[in-house]
């Protein structure tokens, strides 16, 4: 609705596209003080002396200058570090812009079939690119079928797959062979999602080089500890890359972050440390919830899916009244029953046991 002086007064709100208003922000409490086992971060964080370090370059750069628009020095880093050239690298401001990256790229006013339940903010993404989704629901104990997840492809002329494995929220890895078949019947283009690859027992990241189609999106926010600078990559042919960079918005990533990623990468032996720490405690919690009469999922993540044997809610608000943050994912189908917990570190998984030790009795 317009004045008589061509001023819109409408809410600007109603002009948002119908499916973008349908969709829920995403917001997560953030409590001080309490231990944070909902957000799947790493459980301690770089020496002093590496972030001096970093900092002192950040320090000597220029700031009034852009930085390298497609920064070029953390592709050569992660290429190094998963010996794959720079050229098929394309670095991203967290992995969920190389998801929405790609989903603009290939499925925008199209289509994307992913497995479900996954990633939640992969749905929003695709949605945000202008893509609609379609679900393809896992098997039993969350396994993959592949003519299941292709039949819904071909069914919908799918333009993208995504999926996710190691697979969040429910943790588990998917059998090569599962991958490979989806990867060979595709449609169209695969993105597989490799966030957790670091505490995986394999990685798909070959298939890259053999298959034209194939992204593989990974992120520092996890194994390597950087979740606040916000850097992820796509890894993908250098065709394909090249098309995506046109997507991908220059200067995406920022000084602070272009300088610190190569620093880390030259340190990445901490992280492989740090991977096998939280692989121990995740053993450890595992079977302290088990002899608590729970039923744990199997993991190949830095989480632990759960199920609770009570209403998942409930305990949720249990050990957040106790000080500990796990997350409630509850709501989604094909979890009705569960919670998850992110290993954290010995203290914080201590305060963790000891605090849903306490609402199991409390509820007894």
């Amino acid at each position: 609705m317009k004045t008589a002086g061509g001023t819109r007064t409408a809410d600007a709100a109603a002009l948002v596209r119908p499916e973008i208003r349908a969709m829920r922000a995403y917001r997560l409490a953030q409590p001080q003080g309490a231990v944070r086992l909902h957000q799947n971060e790493a459980p301690d964080d770089w020496p002093e002396e590496v972030k001096r370090a970093i900092v002192e370059r950040v320090l000597a750069a220029p700031w009034h200058r852009y930085p390298s628009a497609r920064a070029d020095a953390v592709c050569e880093a992660v290429g190094q570090m998963q010996q794959t050239p720079s050229s098929m690298i394309a670095a991203t401001a967290g992995s969920n812009e190389a998801l929405w990256a790609a989903c603009s790229a290939f499925a925008a006013r199209g289509t994307v079939v992913m497995s479900a339940p996954t990633y939640s903010m992969a749905r929003t993404l695709a949605i945000a690119s202008g893509a609609r989704v379609v679900d393809s629901p896992l098997g039993d104990g969350f396994g993959l079928n592949p003519d299941v997840l292709l039949r819904a492809a071909h069914a919908q002329r799918a333009e993208l797959i995504y999926l996710a494995s190691p697979n969040n929220p429910t943790g588990n890895a998917f059998p090569s062979e599962a991958i490979r078949a989806v990867v060979e019947g595709s449609p169209g283009a695969v993105v597989l999602d490799e966030a957790y690859w670091e505490f995986a027992s394999a990685s798909h990241l070959d298939l890259v080089s053999r298959f034209s189609h194939v992204l593989v999106v990974r992120t520092f926010s996890k194994a390597m500890g950087g979740a606040g600078l916000r850097v992820g990559w796509i890894t993908a042919q250098a065709a394909l890359v090249a098309e995506l960079h046109k997507v991908i918005p220059p200067y995406s990533l920022n000084v602070f972050a272009q300088i610190a990623i190569p620093v880390l990468v030259a340190r990445r032996e901490m992280a492989g440390a740090r991977v096998q720490a939280i692989v121990s405690e995740r053993g450890r919690v595992a079977r302290a919830l088990e002899a608590l009469g729970m039923r744990v999922y199997p993991s190949e993540t830095n989480f632990l899916l759960f199920s609770p044997g009570r209403p998942p809610a409930e305990v949720w608000q249990g050990l957040a009244d106790r000080g500990v943050l796990v997350r409630d994912v509850s709501r989604v189908a094909g979890l009705e029953a569960c919670l998850r917990v992110s290993i954290g570190s010995v203290a914080d998984n201590g305060r963790f046991l000891a605090a849903i030790g306490s609402v199991v009795a409390e509820g007894r």
